[in-house]
């Protein structure tokens, strides 16, 4: 319930997605030498790296640009949660933080004082101590080389003062102490564990999402102000060979689109209709009865 509606997806939706991907997946090198159980284990392999990645894009098709690197941490660590490579102790480290528990930081508080970390930082501490053991004494017994870490311009890929430290308890370090750093070191982890193409920007490409819409599943887009793709809904559809025909909703305009793409489902045309947050409830209620 505290998902924004635009951010909600149908399982419908999913299902569809999953069918498409398994059946573009890439097959198997006929040619393989491996036996019946390899060549499973290899097809599975392959099935699940075309399907997040597939699916990873076409979730981001319908995500803010600065939201789209959250995704990527949250399917990330759901791989890592499958693969047992994270704990449930480190995971609602990095998605809460320091609850700041008066009990815990009586517990675990830094018996000196360390006046070159920030106040917030050092209230940190004691929430971080559960995800790596002795983090408090380590500090405090080396304050030197953890003040040059903690100062350095880029800590996530800076040299740790203390050994053993996982890519994930490195995350929640930063995520303690240094925050500004938190999605820099955020696309090392994604990078490293589901690949480059996980962090890299994909651009918004109406080809490829037109792909995935069929007579019954159309196209929504929400435009920002001053935003105009009337020309490149144009350029698809000439691509495609496809008439198009433009309906802008207002006072008693719903009637008239309905009529409009009753006759293109006829004739083969496209239909695109413009201003449709003016009648928001004609998409709910009359549009979605009529391409059923």
């Amino acid at each position: 319930s505290n998902i924004d509606p635009m951010y909600q997806f149908s399982l419908d939706s999913y299902l569809a997605d999953f069918h498409v991907n398994i059946a573009n997946s890439h097959l198997l090198d006929r040619n393989s030498d491996s036996d019946s159980q390899s060549s499973a284990e290899i097809r599975v392999k392959s099935i699940i790296e075309h399907h997040t990645i597939e699916t990873f894009k076409s979730i981001c098709i319908a995500l803010f640009e600065n939201d789209k690197m959250l995704f990527a941490l949250q399917l990330c660590c759901n791989v890592m949660l499958e693969e047992r490579k994270l704990s449930s102790a480190e995971l609602d480290f990095i998605c809460y933080g320091s609850i700041n528990s008066s009990e815990n930081n009586s517990l675990h508080k830094p018996s000196v004082k360390l006046n070159w970390m920030e106040e917030k930082a050092i209230s940190s501490l004691p929430e971080l101590q559960h995800v790596i053991h002795d983090i408090i004494q380590n500090i405090e017994e080396d304050q030197d080389s953890w003040r040059e870490w903690y100062s350095s311009e880029s800590p996530e890929t800076h040299d740790l003062p203390v050994s053993c430290i996982s890519e994930v308890q490195r995350l929640c370090m930063i995520r303690a102490l240094r925050f500004d750093r938190f999605t820099n070191c955020t696309k090392i982890l994604v990078k490293k564990h589901l690949g480059e193409a996980f962090v890299l920007s994909h651009p918004f490409d109406l080809f490829q999402a037109c792909k995935k819409s069929t007579s019954s599943i159309p196209l929504l887009m929400i435009l920002s102000p001053g935003v105009d793709t009337v020309s490149q809904v144009i350029q698809v559809a000439d691509a495609h060979s496809k008439k198009l025909i433009q309906v802008a909703l207002g006072q008693g305009q719903g009637a008239s689109a309905i009529k409009v793409i009753k006759e293109a489902s006829v004739s083969g045309d496209w239909v695109f209709i413009a201003n449709c947050h003016l009648i928001p409830t004609w998409i709910n209620d009359e549009l979605e009865a009529v391409i059923a």
